[in-house]
């Protein structure tokens, strides 16, 4: 990057600063962003560091397709409520910043036509989702076979037992039980005798991800404190008893909530829960390391080592 380069960051449905692993060194990390601009509808942990924030429509204030890996239905998403304000789709937003660019004929477009063009690949239109709200993708290929005819998604076609990219990251080329690196058993390791509970994180019914969790309405479901659960005898050990205010922390950073002492729980783990922020309180992404192995393809969120303190 040259001198004269400056670097921006924008921010559209998405949360890092309170969902990132490692999330104090997402926050270090945005410090050094000159300009960060969070197209959101909250003031959420986001939109706390950003130098613009931008309203933008809620889900049924926006026309738009939605399909999930969860699920195999494809369904219409109608726009049914006014938006407040001057809020703008994120079609809208990006219109608007591509006309500063002489870009804005590849965005001026009626949502319809972006939609249809979604759907073109699976042989949908946009007039027959319109017409029936939903489609279950099963019916739109009945006959299909995972793998048909032994044919696998690999350079070679076929299924590798033995991985050569394993072995580039000094795994066994063939699968087998790996201990992560953050690991209570891990006898030998500094770190384990320093913080000997292994997290893991949990969903609440309250919330998808960050989502939701700024609305009263869901946080006097469960409240308005996160909850750490911890076995009998771990809490015992520390001298502490059910309800009490408890931080679960380690060299990355520190997780405050309310302990639920249980029998229910192995000796040895703690549970934190996902999806609070600096907004509402402090997020257990605080302690979750930034590592990104080979063999899980995703961070370790749930292969991270902590102690827990009574107080916050």
């Amino acid at each position: 990057m040259s001198a004269k380069s400056v670097l921006h960051l924008w921010i559209a449905q998405g949360n890092p600063v309170a969902q990132w692993p490692n999330t104090n060194s997402v926050k270090e990390g945005m410090k050094h962003i000159p300009f960060v601009v969070k197209v959101d509808m909250f003031l959420n942990a986001s939109a706390m560091y950003a130098d613009l924030v931008l309203p933008v429509t809620a889900l049924f204030e926006t026309p738009n397709v939605t399909h999930s890996v969860r699920s195999a239905v494809i369904s219409i998403s109608e726009a049914g409520v006014t938006p407040p304000g001057e809020c703008k789709t994120d079609l809208e937003i990006t219109r608007e910043v591509a006309k500063r660019f002489g870009l804005e004929q590849y965005f001026n477009e009626d949502p319809s036509v972006y939609i249809g063009r979604v759907l073109e690949p699976a042989g949908i239109t946009y007039e027959e989702l319109a017409e029936k709200k939903g489609i279950n993708a099963w019916d739109l290929n009945p006959d299909y076979i995972a793998y048909k005819d032994g044919e696998f998604l690999t350079p070679t076609k076929k299924a590798h037992l033995w991985v050569q990219a394993w072995v580039d990251e000094g795994y066994p080329a063939i699968a087998c039980h790996q201990r992560p690196e953050e690991h209570p058993l891990n006898a030998d390791s500094e770190l384990a005798k320093k913080y000997p509970l292994a997290s893991v994180q949990r969903k609440t019914r309250s919330q998808v991800h960050t989502t939701f969790k700024n609305l009263e309405t869901m946080l006097c479901m469960d409240g308005h404190k996160p909850n750490i659960y911890i076995n009998t005898e771990d809490a015992a050990d520390r001298g502490i008893v059910e309800g009490d205010e408890v931080t679960a922390y380690n060299d990355r950073g520190e997780h405050t909530g309310l302990a639920r002492v249980t029998d229910h729980l192995k000796k040895g783990v703690v549970v934190l829960e996902n999806g609070w922020e600096d907004t509402t309180a402090s997020s257990s992404s605080n302690v979750t390391s930034n590592k990104w192995p080979t063999l899980g393809t995703i961070h370790c969120c749930n292969s991270t080592l902590v102690e827990v303190k009574k107080g916050a």
